[in-house]
């Protein structure tokens, strides 16, 4: 075997041989009995084809968020896509368009937790009971659950989305992290 080729598959009965002892099955000048070959792979060779280059942000996330294309949502959930526009048109590589639907859940999930608020400033914690066991009685408002939920989902999507101080913080550390070292492949 010439170097260049010397990480090509092991072919005749002695380089098999001296593959599977250099793998730990076989003694040396042990013969192989069929048990499991090393393969080694071949090497950099210059006429080999390179590996595609990673996929940009922009390939990743589609092009800049178009934001007067607005989802079909409630009026409140409308206002709040409109407030985030307004707060982020200035930075247009900021979202794209692969963040629509995170926006969307964003904006959904606070349409939800105003109305939970609304009717619980409205209403209360407690309203009457309407099964015949709760008849008389007051019962936690289901909207208080309901708050809760969308409360959640809310914390969720806006670490997300980076809205949150700290999920800025630490978007802005993992971009001074790769801008470090731009040739790591990884």
């Amino acid at each position: 075997m010439t170097d260049q080729n010397h990480f090509l598959k092991a072919t005749t009965a002695k380089e098999r041989t001296m593959t599977t002892a250099a793998s730990g099955n076989r003694g040396p000048g042990r013969p192989s009995t069929g048990g499991p070959k090393l393969k080694l792979m071949p090497g950099a060779d210059p006429g080999q084809k390179q590996p595609p280059a990673a996929p940009s942000a922009v390939q990743i996330g589609g092009g800049t968020l178009d934001w007067d294309n607005q989802p079909d949502i409630s009026a409140v959930g409308l206002a709040e896509w409109r407030r985030l526009a307004e707060q982020f048109r200035c930075d247009p590589e900021r979202f794209l368009e692969g963040d629509r639907q995170g926006l969307v859940a964003y904006c959904t999930f606070w349409a939800d937790f105003d109305a939970a608020a609304r009717d619980i400033a409205e209403n209360g914690l407690t309203v009457p009971g309407r099964s015949s066991a709760d008849n008389g009685r007051g019962v936690k408002n289901p909207n208080v659950a309901a708050k809760r939920e969308a409360s959640q989902q809310l914390r969720l999507w806006a670490r997300e989305l980076g809205l949150t101080p700290n999920a800025r913080t630490q978007m802005k550390t993992a971009r001074q992290a790769a801008g470090e070292d731009d040739n790591n492949p990884f």
